[in-house]
């Protein structure tokens, strides 16, 4: 007999032996569903339940068709009728429903009940989903009552806490509960948390019913609150666990800067700034409670994240201190003063000012005027007692009160007044506008891995194993509040390797009482490996801008993110990536799966051209919500904008074009493509014919890639024939694809002009296809490949005009400097070539110029090879030094091979020169491997003429028996005819001349063979 599986929370659905089944109207599942939740039911009670409208007649017959078909999708023994009167349930049916499960061991969330079914004209039917609903939500509500106060009276407090919070969650309003609660952190000494929950209850009746908690409550709250003050003022002195070495080692600091300033010496103030939870506020009163400060003013600010933004509220609290100290002391403040400051803060007022509203403050911030007068008053204070003032978190405190605070640190700051601040961030205005003589920026980071031991021994004794201790440390990043969290998870449990920190718990502390909409947005945030922009988010979940900052503000306020400012643009970001993680674990694939979806498509919407970032994001995306198709697309999209910046010479990216991202450590371009090919072998497998089309567009994408990666790498058979299959692919050309086939022909001109042969076929075809098209940019490219191609012929006035066009085509040429640079380098080529170096010294150091301050780029390599060559033939060889140090660098970032081979021989020749012959001979091996991967005649005899002046110095100067005589002990003569060999014929190559000395000098040093030396040579010198 078939099973039946009905799931009636979050989206309903019906399976039949573990396949999915429909029904073919709405009114068939809606009368299934209420015969699961009732068992019975009358034939009357379903026809007023679904078909109210009808006549009786009517919603009779309506009725039979209904049980007709669901007995004819689920079997006809499903449905049992008796008397014609009572329809019900076949109780020897196998058949199950999550209902059935509801309750045992979790609270159940009424809105996920049938979630997102209605029947349309069936208001009875809605309005019986709703009452379910409530009745679901009631009885959720007593049980999390009754078992908090169970947990409670059996002395698990941390079962009780969490059941109350979850409760409040439910219905923040019941005072019932938040009093149990307060009497629960009362009870566990947590008197901070009884005062905020007392604080958060107050706000919300105020704001959504308009009254204040009630006597019983306000009476607990002020009794807790005198409990918590006796209980500071007799605290002991005893640190507690998170005071480690080198946190009293920061409280020390403050002590010292404290007693400095007291002794009249010009000292700094302190910023302390780390995390949320990394213990800044612990060590500010820490401090505070460790002193005696009856000699000092001590002004403490408030800021908070429900009042954040509003007008100078942080002062508030300060001036009110001030107020009282100048009237206690009967200090008389100038009545102008007096007044001006009454009009913001009403403590000072005598009734007869008018105040002044906020917003006349708010075009220039706080006011001069007002900062005077407050600088004035601080300043009257402080002649009798010293200030000492303290705020904590000030990345809630608005602008103006920044302007106010910064402002008042500068005027008395260093002998009158000392500020000591926290912060979750140094992207605050008093940050920026305080420099390091008056703000001393202090980091708070979080316990290390050996901190956080010592922290556990102390809180949980040393018992704990190893294992557990690098698990609760990865779980909490060694953040105290964190850390305080997974301890108290684990009071009471019994420690062994298999224990884990309930990262859940900890992650449930922090999400009781958020909202829907928070919650949601909480979910979507985890989405993501890093910080969110909040244009996307608003995009994705629908959130208007105002909504999206009530709820960011929401979730900071609960420590679960943060938000900084980066580029002009709000990001929004998780305080902790292992809550992060957490949260994203929370969710089940089916709840990630849209959103994932959802993500990917407003991402890849939004990317820009050779963005190839954003493309790898938007394939993370597709890939984890089951689109591999996708994915694939995007992925094959990023590695072509990836290969054409990375092994494209020049690349035609503009200035402000995306960097490309890097891949993951350890897989190279190579690794990249190969995966890929398998990845659309798969494709092709399980795509059926008539989709099989849509791969053709990333198969050439990926050629191409795949054929520049070759190519860039000296694997020049293999790159040429995946070039020849694109060329061919792509023949006839289509419109669209006319950018694509200039790149592949770009691949075979990069191999000759690597391998130093002439390929003007290409380079014609190439010109014609781009003229034709239009397509500005490659023009440029390929005017840029005519005159290389020139160069290496020795036409050099072609060369310079083809090389000048290319710069004219291009434009805004300010826009691509790569591009630019490189033209440059190869108008100093054809100057260097005709031996004006000086002239080619000014093009090398303009293309430098062009590209100052941009990470290397390919082709950034041979122009500074280039000009250290101009260089040294001027007989700068500083100059030539360090060209050749910064080349070296940019191939070892960019793997460039043209170039690489003789800047790895010239620097060898230096290093000889220095003494230096094991770096010599490495050198010099080196430059074996790269002008042998080039393939290059050129490159390989300019290293030839490179060891052949090396050869010449050992034998002029005496200088044997090294690494580098070892290295080479051929006759100098061979190294000279070697070389020439290889650079005969070509044209500007004047180390053909130094390679004509060096023979001139081994011949002259000859020794003049007799004829018995002769016939005493071995056979195989005679025959060389």
């Amino acid at each position: 007999m078939p099973k039946i599986e009905v799931q009636m929370f979050d989206i309903p659905c019906v399976k039949l032996d573990g396949v999915e089944v429909s029904f073919p109207f709405k009114r068939v599942d809606a009368l299934f569903y209420y015969l699961i939740c009732r068992k019975s039911a009358t034939r009357q009670e379903l026809v007023e339940l679904l078909w109210e409208d009808c006549t009786e007649e009517v919603g009779y017959k309506n009725l039979r068709h209904t049980i007709y078909t669901l007995r004819k999708i689920l079997g006809s023994d499903l449905i049992l009728t008796t008397q014609k009167t009572e329809v019900r349930l076949n109780p020897e049916r196998e058949l199950s429903s999550d209902l059935d499960r509801c309750g045992e061991g979790e609270a159940i969330d009424k809105e996920r009940f049938l979630r997102g079914f209605t029947v349309k004209n069936a208001p009875n039917f809605n309005a019986w989903v709703d009452q379910v609903r409530e009745q679901m939500a009631a009885r959720t509500l007593s049980d999390l009552s009754d078992g908090a106060a169970e947990a409670r009276a059996a002395g698990d407090l941390g079962r009780a806490e969490r059941l109350s919070l979850e409760y409040l969650s439910r219905d923040g309003l019941d005072e019932k509960m938040v009093m149990f609660l307060m009497e629960l952190y009362q009870q566990e000494g947590r008197y901070y948390k009884a005062a905020n929950l007392y604080q958060r209850l107050k706000d919300k009746l105020a704001e959504e019913l308009g009254i204040t908690p009630l006597h019983e409550t306000a009476a607990l709250y002020y009794e807790i609150v005198n409990q918590w003050n006796r209980t500071t003022e007799d605290a002991p002195s005893r640190p507690g666990p998170e005071m480690t070495a080198s946190r009293a080692a920061l409280v020390r600091k403050m002590q010292e800067r404290y007693r400095l300033f007291q002794e009249g010496y010009e000292v700094s103030s302190l910023l302390f700034y780390g995390e949320a939870g990394s213990g800044k506020s612990y060590l500010l009163q820490s401090f505070l409670r460790g002193g005696d400060f009856s000699d000092a003013l001590v002004l403490k600010g408030g800021c908070s994240q429900r009042q954040a933004g509003v007008y100078l509220e942080p002062w508030k609290n300060v001036m009110l201190s001030v107020a009282e100290e100048m009237a206690r002391r009967n200090v008389q403040i100038p009545e102008t003063t007096r007044r001006t400051i009454a009009r913001v803060f009403p403590v000072f007022s005598d009734g007869e000012e008018a105040r002044r509203e906020p917003g006349e403050f708010k075009q220039n911030r706080c006011g001069a005027l007002v900062t005077d007068a407050v600088a004035l008053l601080l300043s009257l204070a402080a002649h009798r007692r010293k200030i000492l003032l303290v705020f904590e978190d000030l990345q809630w405190m608005d602008s103006a009160s920044q302007d106010l605070l910064s402002q008042v640190v500068r005027r008395l700051g260093g002998n009158q007044l000392l500020l000591l601040a926290t912060s979750w961030t140094l992207n605050v205005d008093v940050n920026f506008m305080l420099d390091e003589a008056a703000l001393e920026r202090v980091c708070i980071p979080c316990l290390t891995r050996e901190e956080t031991d010592e922290y556990l021994d102390a809180v949980l004794g040393g018992d704990l194993p190893v294992p557990l201790r690098g698990r609760i440390y990865e779980a909490t990043g060694g953040n105290p509040r964190l850390l305080a969290a997974a301890v108290e998870n684990l009071r009471g449990k019994e420690p062994s390797e298999n224990t884990l920190p309930d990262e859940g718990g900890i992650l449930r502390q922090r999400m009781a009482g958020l909202s829907a909409q928070a919650l949601h947005l909480a979910n979507v945030l985890a989405l993501f490996q890093d910080k969110t922009p909040c244009r996307l988010l608003s995009e994705i979940t629908g959130y208007q801008t105002a909504q999206l900052y009530a709820l960011s503000v929401e979730l900071e306020e609960h420590s679960l993110i943060g938000e900084r400012l980066a580029d002009g643009e709000s990001y929004l970001e998780f305080l902790h990536p292992h809550m992060r993680e957490a949260l994203y674990q929370a969710q089940s694939y089916f709840q990630r799966q849209p959103l994932h979806l959802k993500i990917a498509e407003c991402l890849r919407e939004t990317v820009q051209e050779g963005d190839a970032a954003g493309l790898s994001r938007a394939a993370a995306h597709y890939r984890a919500g089951g689109d591999g198709q996708r994915a694939f697309h995007c992925e094959v999209e990023a590695l072509y904008w990836r290969t054409g910046r990375s092994c494209e010479i020049p690349p035609l990216a503009t200035v402000d074009a995306p960097i490309p991202s890097l891949l993951p450590v350890g897989v190279t371009a190579e690794d990249e493509v190969k995966r890929l090919e398998q990845e659309l072998e798969r494709l092709r497998r399980q795509l059926p014919p008539e989709e099989k089309e849509t791969l053709l567009g990333p198969e050439r994408l990926l050629l191409c890639a795949k054929a520049r990666t070759m190519i860039y790498a000296g694997q020049y058979q293999e790159g040429l024939a995946v070039t020849d299959d694109l060329l061919r692919a792509l023949t006839p050309c289509a419109p669209e694809d006319t950018e694509l086939l200039l790149w592949a022909l770009r691949q075979r001109i990069t191999y000759h002009i690597k391998t130093d042969q002439a390929a003007p076929e290409y380079i014609v075809r190439g010109l014609e296809i781009a003229e034709e098209s239009g397509l500005r940019r490659q023009r440029a490219c390929y005017l840029l490949l005519r005159g290389i191609d020139f160069c290496k012929e020795g036409s050099y006035k072609s060369c310079d005009y083809f090389l000048r066009q290319a710069l004219e085509t291009i434009d805004h040429p300010e826009r691509y400097p790569m591009f630019c640079a490189y033209v440059g380098a190869w108008q100093g080529e054809w100057k260097r070539r005709q031996k004006d170096f000086a002239g080619a010294c000014a093009f090398y150091q303009a293309a430098e110029d062009r590209t100052e301050g941009l990470e290397p780029w390919p082709g950034s390599g041979f122009l500074f090879a280039c000009h250290a060559r101009a260089a040294m033939a001027m007989g700068d060889h500083e100059k030539a030094r360090l060209l050749l140090g910064r080349a070296m660098a940019a191939f070892a970032k960019t793997g460039e091979l043209s170039g690489r081979g003789l800047t790895e021989a010239y620097t060898a020749y230096y290093a000889a020169q220095d003494g230096s012959y094991a770096q010599a001979v490495e050198l010099l091996a080196a430059s074996w491997d790269s002008a042998s991967r080039l393939s290059s005649l050129v490159e390989q005899g300019i290293r030839d003429s490179v060891l052949a002046r090396l050869r010449r110095e050992l034998d002029q100067n005496h200088i044997f028996d090294n690494e580098l005589d070892r290295y080479l002990y051929r006759p100098l003569d061979i190294y000279c005819h070697r070389g020439m060999q290889r650079l005969r014929g070509v044209k500007g190559a004047y180390e053909f001349d130094e390679l004509e000395d060096c023979l001139k000098y081994s011949i002259r040093q000859a020794k003049p063979l007799t004829v018995e030396n002769l016939y005493s040579k071995n056979k195989n010198f005679m025959t060389e």
